[in-house]
Order: C-alpha cells, then structure tokens, then sequence
C-alpha cells in the first residue's frame, strides 16, 4: 500500500494526577507524526462488560511532571502489572487499580496500589514500534479474590501465531466518538487476529515477529486509552495493546499489539513469574483465571 502511515499509540492524557475523567485530553508525544487529528478513542464496536468478568483487567493513572495519563494493564502476578512502555517510560508514578468495573467511583471491589517501580524494555524503540511493553512491580501484593485475578501467559511451547482466532480486547477506552472522556465502565470488543503479513500491508516496514495484529474489520478494536491492555485467547494473555493508525479507529486498519510470546523470556527475567516449557508447567505466583469464552 503505497501511502504515508501516521501511527498513534492508545494512550491518553490529562493534565492533573487527581482526575477529572469527563475532563480527559489527549496528548500527541513529538515522536508521533500525525497528518490527521481525526481520533475515535474507544473500545470500538463492543459492549460493556458484564461487572468484574474480567478480574485480570488493571486501570493504570500514570504521573509525569506536568501531567497524567490513563492506560489499561494486566495483572500476571500478584506483584507484577503488564503494560505498554510508551504508557509509563519516563513517568514518576502510577496509581494501580484493580478489581475495578466503573473506573468513575470507589467500589468495594477496587485495590489501589501506588508504585514509582517499573522496567521498560531495554529495547524499546517508539520510532519503530518495537518491544513496546514493561512491568509494573507493585510494593503491596494484590489480594486475589472474585474481583482480583491473575492472567496466564502462553507456555514457551506456544508457537501459533493465532491468526484466524477469535481473541478479546478490553479497556476503558472512550465509548463515543463524542465522549470527552474515556468510558467509566469496562468494555470489551471480540476481534479476529491477522497474519503479519496482513498487518505489513497496511503498517509497511513497521511490522515483525514481535507483533500481532487483529485486523479492525468493522471498525472493532482498541483504541485511545486502551494502551497496554489485554488481548486474550483460550485463558491466556497474547497481546498488550500498542497502536493504530492515526486516521482514526473505526476505520478498518489493524490495531497492534506486542506479542507476548515474544517477550516470555523477558518477563520472567524481570519479575516473578515462572513461565514453563508446556502449557501444563505455566505457573504463576497462584492460580490463573480462567474466562468462559
């Protein structure tokens, strides 16, 4: 596709650590090239997810000097939350939130963690895409119940490359393109994961092995908000939500995520989590959760 590509990432912005959600603006980082601000910032296409269905999905407010931003996570142990490295690589803090539906009130469910202590990929590159993905290591463990649970990882024995698959993404992306904040409660869209070549069509010269695409047919996918959140298959955690094109997210290109069986060894050299040879030796620091699909 002969076509200058302006890419974004998911994440979005706002200009004070005590949060104004109907307030929330986004930012546009210098090392994005935008040539058209025509943004749709939500989960696109999909539907709120029912009250604490998806206990592994974590709200991160991350805290720069002059302001702050909102992305999504996963919790993968009790004391360690993935994420994207362009949400939180040069911020001072971040509140952690877990067991959260309506990220606009306190529930009972809620656990608010804060933590200045995190890893970014050694080999992160914001201008070409790569190993867009870091830890969050929390200073309090999570208590795990209903509202709070882990996400397995694939096994090292994981080779597919999902494509075909039906997966799920999820976030508190704006749920309008009219809103002016992200959507208070949680929402998930099922997307189907492309081949890399699929995706290398539309992001030319952008796209390797350490990613996976799910395709935006229909305009269903991740958006502004959603950076570093979940994209699941069969129980497992296979994507970390990173960018789109800047045309907007209801135009059917790809959105793109860091493939997470890539980066298994990287994990478990930076946190504490064991990831074994098969999928029957996965192991966390307790048990996964386990979505009906």
């Amino acid at each position: 596709m002969n076509v200058v590509v302006s890419i974004v990432f998911f994440a979005i912005s706002t200009q004070a650590f005590t949060i104004d959600w109907f307030k929330i603006k986004r930012s546009d980082p210098q090392f994005i090239l935008q040539f058209l601000k025509n943004h749709h910032d939500k989960i696109v296409g999909g539907e709120e997810a029912e009250p604490h269905s998806i206990p592994y999905q974590v709200g991160l407010i991350i805290s720069y000097n002059e302001y702050s931003s909102f992305c999504g996570g996963s919790l993968i142990s009790e004391n360690t939350v993935l994420t994207a490295a362009h949400c939180i690589n040069g911020s001072s803090n971040f509140q952690v939130i877990l067991g959260a539906h309506n990220i606009n009130l306190w529930e009972e469910s809620q656990q608010l963690i804060t933590s200045n202590n995190y890893t970014v990929h050694e080999k992160w590159d914001q201008n070409t895409l790569q190993n867009d993905i870091a830890l969050i290591h929390l200073p309090t463990s999570a208590k795990l119940n209903e509202y709070v649970q882990i996400i397995r990882l694939p096994s090292r024995s994981e080779t597919s490359d999902f494509a075909g698959k039906r997966a799920r993404v999820s976030g508190w992306g704006k749920a309008s393109d009219s809103a002016t904040g992200i959507s208070p409660t949680l929402r998930f869209v099922n997307v189907v994961v492309t081949t890399n070549e699929f995706c290398e069509y539309w992001y030319k010269g952008y796209i390797t092995e350490i990613h996976i695409c799910t395709d935006g047919g229909g305009g269903y996918g991740a958006c502004g908000g959603d950076s570093g959140g979940p994209l699941v298959l069969y129980e497992q955690l296979i994507g970390v939500a990173s960018f789109s094109v800047s045309l907007g997210c209801e135009v059917d290109w790809p959105s793109g995520y860091q493939r997470v069986t890539s980066h298994l060894d990287w994990i478990e050299d930076n946190s504490d989590v064991v990831i074994g040879i098969s999928s029957t030796t996965t192991t966390t620091t307790s048990t996964p959760y386990s979505y009906n699909k």
